[in-house]
């Protein structure tokens, strides 16, 4: 009995974190949506990296740990399917794409970093991606907090806590809520990109059920990030 206490406490620590997290992370967005000034974008990048931390990193550090020395298996159940050739090819996907776009940023003519520029102004969730190198350098240490931190949380804390509350047996329904939780938390990015960081979170828990181990997901999503932020960047603003 005592146990499920604590996976109530830790659902609703999870819940509070994720509810403050969507309601603030919107307000910021904002206010980047609107700086020019680089100084004011570099507090951001700083700011971000601390609540990573702070709020996804630390609880699911501390949650596991806890977890663990209680004796509970902080793995995910099988789920009876041969996810390696779909983990294997989203993951040679990624390093091409991210390749591509290193190669294509070298090559980029004028024109070409304007067209990307222009693309940027308009993607969903572009006034993330960096602006000029001291920028691009803060980007690689938020795409590193967010790889680490996001996958302990959504891929390895937020099911885990729900199975240890519904139960193994509904363990493919605790990892699709925990994906589709994963994209509602990108709510600042708007429809586009909560459909689109949900289908990201699917491909890590994918990356995660194939190989049994976190660190793969992680370095994935730490790569999908650089590209995204200051791969991409490169190739709009050059040096």
């Amino acid at each position: 009995m005592r146990i499920v206490y604590i996976f109530s406490l830790f659902l609703l620590v999870i819940l509070a974190i994720i509810g403050y997290g969507i309601a603030v992370d919107r307000k910021e967005y904002a206010v980047l949506d609107k700086a020019k000034d680089t100084a004011a974008r570099q507090r951001f990048y700083r700011k971000w990296i601390a609540t990573s931390w702070l709020f996804y990193g630390l609880p699911s550090i501390v949650g596991l740990l806890i977890l663990s020395k209680m004796g509970v298996d902080i793995s995910l159940p099988e789920v009876g399917v041969n996810l390696v050739p779909a983990a294997v090819s989203v993951s040679v996907i990624v390093l091409l794409l991210t390749v591509a776009t290193l190669v294509q940023a070298k090559r980029a003519s004028a024109d070409d970093r304007k067209k990307v520029q222009q693309e940027i102004n308009q993607v969903s969730g572009g006034s993330i991606i960096a602006r000029n190198s001291s920028e691009r350098r803060l980007a690689a240490v938020l795409s590193l907090s967010a790889g680490i931190n996001e996958e302990l949380f959504f891929r390895a804390f937020l099911p885990v806590v729900i199975i240890g509350l519904i139960g193994s047996d509904l363990a493919i329904l605790a990892i699709v809520i925990s994906v589709v939780i994963f994209g509602a938390v990108h709510l600042y990015q708007g429809l586009r990109g909560i459909m689109l960081t949900g289908i990201i979170g699917a491909v890590m828990m994918v990356v995660y059920l194939a190989t049994g181990s976190i660190f793969w997901p992680i370095v994935l999503h730490i790569i999908m990030d650089i590209r995204s932020t200051v791969v991409i960047s490169y190739l709009a603003y050059g040096n």
